[in-house]
């Protein structure tokens, strides 16, 4: 619990933005034509995408795609669906085995087992390829995940991963 405060106190340092020599205080370099830096840090569904868009896009679509970007949202619904999916994946184990133990198929335990490693390691790599799209959002390399292993650096890299915000490399900026 310790470890975690830092993370916690770095949601309120104050932004440097303010001090942005070049005029727009959301952006942090400006080129010729574009203009890249942090877009609002928010927890909000403002765009046309739900809650079952993301998990679909998260658990199905991206499941196994290592380039790309992922939004804070995207990794915060990612990583809170987590726990359920993984709920749901034990109470669909222990249902098989209790109809194996009352019909006695005895090649319903194997299966039950296959089916929880297989639903268990696919959502496990769904999230964590989720992670290093998220890294790359912030423009960091995959490679930073294994500082989550790592006493106290794993708190530079879960203030990158949710807390925050995403590059906006999008907006053209005309000088």
């Amino acid at each position: 619990m310790i470890i975690f405060i830092p993370a916690a106190l770095l949601f309120f340092l104050l932004s440097e933005q303010c001090l942005n020599k070049y005029g727009d205080s959301n952006v942090q370099m400006i080129s010729s034509t574009y203009a890249i830096g942090y877009v609002k840090t928010k927890i909000t569904l403002s765009n046309e995408k739900g809650i079952l868009e993301y998990l679909r896009d998260i658990y199905l679509y991206h499941s196994f795609r290592l380039t790309g970007r992922a939004k804070l949202i995207e990794a915060n619904i990612g990583v809170g669906s987590l726990g359920t999916i993984m709920g749901l994946n034990v109470n669909i184990l222990a249902l098989l085995l209790l109809i194996k133990s009352e019909m006695g198929i005895a090649i319903l335990e194997p299966i039950s087992w296959a089916l929880f490693y297989i639903l268990y390691i696919y959502t496990l790599f769904a999230v964590f390829t989720l992670l290093i799209r998220r890294l790359h959002d912030s423009l960091y390399s995959a490679f930073w995940i294994l500082l989550l292993v790592v006493p106290f650096a794993n708190v530079f890299i879960l203030y990158r991963l949710f807390i925050k915000g995403s590059w906006d490399v999008n907006s053209i900026k005309e000088i």
